[in-house]
């Protein structure tokens, strides 16, 4: 008998990032760190 895997561990995806996932990345990055920039001046 083993342990039951943790609750926030169920259901993720293990491995490379899609092409995909990549994009939405950069985008968040590139439209979140301006602002953030401008806000600590």
């Amino acid at each position: 008998m083993g342990r039951a895997p943790c609750c926030e561990k169920v259901g993720i995806k293990r491995g490379r990032w899609t092409a995909e996932e990549d994009e939405i990345l950069t985008e968040y990055i590139q439209s979140n760190l301006f602002r953030r920039l401008i806000a600590k001046d």
